[in-house]
């Protein structure tokens, strides 16, 4: 990162206020909050930054403000090994009818624009559907689905988005049509007198020391929130500030080591202990630690500012910024056997299992090397995911087992070769077939597939 080419004044030129009492690290985006607030007409909001700049704080505070004023909020967060359009859409008709009240309970099918439209139809008053984390999903069949719908919206509500990467040409165009609100990565950086109010409480620091951790960090709150940690704890803010040129992974990296050293033996263990489920619930923490205190542990880590938020509105859920657990997960590798880091995540692989979440379990059982319980939890499943057209996600697991593993399961070996080659992954496919051939004998029903 190039240094700043003006001098940044760090005088706040209007107060600023915590966004939770007894949670002050973290600071109310006024700003593009305010930007917000005065687009309640915007069909579309798009909330858009790299990693750690803010994007779901601002929108959930976004969301409080509008529940406040009465208006219903439904939550849709994008995940890594769900993001598909036909889950999407099923997603989303489940927020639409919470939007209207009505029950979210639906057969495990495909779902469609018209499905949602009809939805729509039902929902009286005004409203907002967050789609968090969009860009696990984001593309051509995504944004495409995403602009029909927002031309189906009744008056009062508004899809906001949260997203890495900018959407696609055509989501791009419909920036330009007055009907959609971008807040940008430089929308999302602190301003001078947030970086000023953020670390207001830290006495220790000379305004040139907050000024320099400003510059070095160009506003990034998830840089900021590391500075802090550091600091509060006793660093020099100078080294720290000159640790690195600009904000990397790399300087994320050293300032979560500098952040993890100076926590209690305790606190350490039960964030590498956390460290491995994707997700996290106060009975998964329960289910890992052997306590009865899992909602207690994670508010005391949330309270901490150890990079772990919420990911629903009834705050059931929860994950670490990724980041941070990248990072954790690499201390627990260097801390852990290879056979207790597998057992590690068969224990969570279980609870997943037990608790309905086969998808986060599949993926747990192939981290710990269970590559039949995979499989079989696969099979179990394999058939509801062609019939939600979640080819994407079946393309995924396939590529973990090695072929003899899949042709144990007919089924499952079956709908890895549909899947493969309607997402035109010809060589997969065919490497499958003439696995299953060599296996079971030549057969007419599986010929190789063209390309």
């Amino acid at each position: 990162m190039e240094a700043p080419r003006d001098s940044v004044s760090l005088m706040p030129d209007e107060p600023i206020e915590s966004a939770r009492p007894g949670n002050d690290w973290q600071v109310l985006r006024r700003k593009p909050l305010d930007r917000l607030k005065q687009h309640p007409q915007a069909k579309l909001v798009v909330v858009q930054g790299p990693a750690g700049f803010g994007k779901t704080m601002l929108l959930r505070q976004y969301c409080d403000h509008r529940s406040e004023l009465g208006d219903a909020v439904a939550w849709v967060r994008m995940e890594s090994h769900t993001a598909e359009t036909a889950l999407f859409l099923r997603q989303l008709c489940i927020a639409v009818r919470q939007l209207a009240g009505e029950s979210t309970a639906t057969p495990p099918r495909a779902y469609s624009v018209d499905d949602i439209a009809h939805a729509l139809r039902q929902v009286k008053g005004r409203g907002v559907i967050v789609v968090d984390n969009y860009e696990h999903g984001a593309g051509a069949g995504l944004d495409a689905a995403l602009m029909q719908l927002t031309r189906l919206l009744p008056d009062g509500v508004q899809i906001c988005i949260g997203t890495r990467v900018l959407p696609g040409a055509q989501l791009s165009r419909r920036l330009l049509d007055g009907h959609t609100l971008l807040i940008g990565h430089d929308d999302l950086r602190f301003g001078p007198a947030e970086t000023s109010e953020f670390f207001r409480e830290l006495g220790a620091l000379a305004p040139a020391d907050v000024q320099e951790i400003h510059d070095r960090t160009d506003g990034w709150p998830a840089a900021l929130q590391c500075f802090r940690l550091c600091v509060s704890r006793g660093r020099n803010p100078r080294s720290v500030a000159f640790s690195g040129k600009g904000v990397t992974p790399e300087l994320i990296d050293f300032l979560a080591s500098e952040v993890f050293e100076d926590l209690s033996p305790q606190l350490q263990s039960l964030l590498l202990e956390l460290s491995v489920p994707e997700k996290i619930s106060p009975a998964l923490v329960e289910h890992i630690t052997g306590s009865r205190e899992g909602r207690a542990q994670l508010a005391e880590i949330e309270r901490a500012g150890l990079f772990l938020m919420h990911t629903d509105l009834e705050r059931h859920w929860f994950r670490f910024h990724n980041l941070f657990r990248h990072f954790l997960l690499a201390r627990l590798r260097t801390e852990s056997s290879d056979q207790e880091l597998r057992q590690r995540y068969s224990r969570v692989a279980q609870w997943y299992a037990e608790h309905g979440l086969r998808e986060l379990a599949i993926q747990h059982h192939l981290n710990a090397g269970e590559l039949d319980a995979a499989a079989q939890l696969l099979d179990g499943i394999i058939a509801r995911l062609v019939a939600e057209e979640r080819l994407g996600l079946i393309e995924r697991y396939a590529d973990q087992f090695p072929a003899e593993i899949l042709l144990r399961h007919e089924q499952l070996a079956s709908d890895a070769i549909i899947a493969y080659g309607f997402r035109r992954s010809f060589d997969k496919a065919n490497r499958l077939i003439d696995a299953r051939q060599r296996l079971w004998g030549s057969s007419d029903l599986w010929r190789k597939i063209p390309r």
